[in-house]
């Protein structure tokens, strides 16, 4: 079988047996919807696709057949006209990293992109404390705790544990003592006050003072352990203030925004 790069694809006989032709006239469904294993059946019917002749693409000026991307936000041209919009120079490895990473990868490019790394001690003791010691103001107190012979990490801070990428909200106190667990959203009168669920940085500021946002609402992203997560709001009502900024660090409770209900 011979293979070559903008050439027909043969099966190397003598004379060579045309198998596919440059330019070959092929049928494609860019609708958007999941054909599932279905159109790989001989008997399946593509009659209603749409059909071009190769090379197939979206958008950077070497196909012959121009495909619909469902997702304008994709592709070369979004990420194209990501770097124009920023004043970025447009080369392959800019549009590569514009077009896989967005907002991100615009971040980096411009130098403003966070890193976020934390050192755990190899020669630490493999046997937790029955409770965890202060740690450093703004940084979690980490530990790898040993449950029936494996290694579990756990990062505590305030009323937060992290185990394993999970995060939960914990509260500790003596047997049968009442009352109930703090909340992570305090208020002040008609003023409540949206807090970060975790410690991280602050990927996307997403609502501004004088917008107007439902409970439940997202006005912030955070990124931490390589996931994006959504900050609500409590109540309905206006945004009175958002206290961060993009790239910021954030502490587990810290208050990023407040919002008049």
């Amino acid at each position: 079988i011979q293979d070559e790069s903008n050439g027909g694809f043969a099966i190397s006989a003598s004379p060579p047996i045309p198998v596919i032709s440059f330019g070959a006239v092929w049928r494609y469904a860019d609708d958007d919807v999941d054909h599932m294993a279905a159109f790989t059946s001989p008997t399946f019917d593509d009659s209603t696709w749409s059909q071009g002749p190769a090379q197939l693409g979206y958008g950077d000026n070497d196909e012959a057949t121009v495909l619909n991307d469902a997702d304008p936000t994709k592709g070369i041209e979004a990420a194209r006209e990501a770097l124009e919009e920023e004043n970025l120079p447009i080369n392959d490895e800019n549009l590569f990293i514009a077009a896989t990473c967005k907002e991100k990868g615009i971040r980096f490019l411009q130098g403003k992109a966070e890193v976020g790394v934390r050192k755990i001690d190899p020669n630490a003791a493999s046997e937790a404390p029955a409770a965890p010691a202060p740690a450093k103001e703004g940084q979690p107190a980490e530990y790898v705790v040993s449950v029936d012979g494996k290694n579990v990490f756990m990062a505590f801070e305030g009323n937060m544990v992290t185990v394993e990428g999970r995060v939960f909200r914990v509260g500790i106190k003596p047997q049968g003592e009442a009352g109930a667990s703090p909340s992570s959203e305090s208020t002040s009168g008609d003023l409540s006050e949206v807090t970060s669920q975790m410690p991280g940085a602050v990927f996307k500021v997403l609502a501004k003072p004088g917008d107007s946002v439902k409970s439940g609402a997202p006005v912030l992203i955070l990124e931490a352990m390589k996931m994006e997560m959504e900050v609500a709001s409590p109540v309905d009502g206006v945004v009175d203030s958002i206290k961060v900024n993009v790239g910021d660090q954030v502490a587990t409770g810290q208050v990023l925004a407040t919002i008049r209900g």
